[in-house]
């Protein structure tokens, strides 16, 4: 099933160029477009930290699964708070927190790439890319949940006062 596109503000269009291929016009506050294959480049360091924002808040709105996975950190860094990690520890968590959340972010970009270039087709070459993409996601996660494993193990046997190594 296709994604639905939430309304974004600043409309940018596809337009057919005489080739045959889409070209991504975005539409500037003097309501002229600008064609974007040329690489667009943010005006300064400003705009870019805006647009990478407003990257964010698409995924956080529109990705159920992306919601899931900031849900599943907030509890491992309130779990990790109570337990007293050691730096290098938090350095670990907050690494493969980042990564599963940039796996995410990467297979909604493949997935919204995919489904514009099929415009709603289906194809099994699309299918196998997208099922890839999430297969991605799958293994960074199973591995994060894994090395969070083995980070509060030993936290928890302490505070609930059992030795390991009876």
């Amino acid at each position: 099933m296709p994604l639905q596109q939430p309304p974004i503000e600043d409309e940018s269009i596809p337009e057919r160029s005489a080739k045959g291929a889409f070209v991504l016009l975005r539409q500037n506050r003097f309501n002229r477009f600008q064609d974007l294959r040329s690489g667009f480049k943010a005006e300064n360091i400003i705009a870019s930290f805006i647009y990478a924002y407003q990257g964010l808040v698409y995924v956080a709105k529109t990705q159920r699964n992306f919601r899931i996975h900031l849900f599943i950190a907030a509890v491992a860094v309130g779990v990790a708070s109570n337990l007293h990690l050691a730096p290098v520890e938090w350095a670990m968590l907050a690494g493969l927190i980042g990564l599963v959340l940039f796996a995410e972010i990467l297979n909604t970009s493949i997935e919204l790439f995919v489904d514009m270039l099929t415009a709603g087709h289906f194809d099994l070459r699309a299918k196998a890319i997208k099922d890839l993409a999430a297969g991605g996601v799958l293994i960074m996660a199973l591995s994060a949940a894994i090395c969070g494993v083995c980070i509060f193990t030993p936290h928890i046997l302490q505070e609930l006062h059992i030795n390991p190594f009876w």
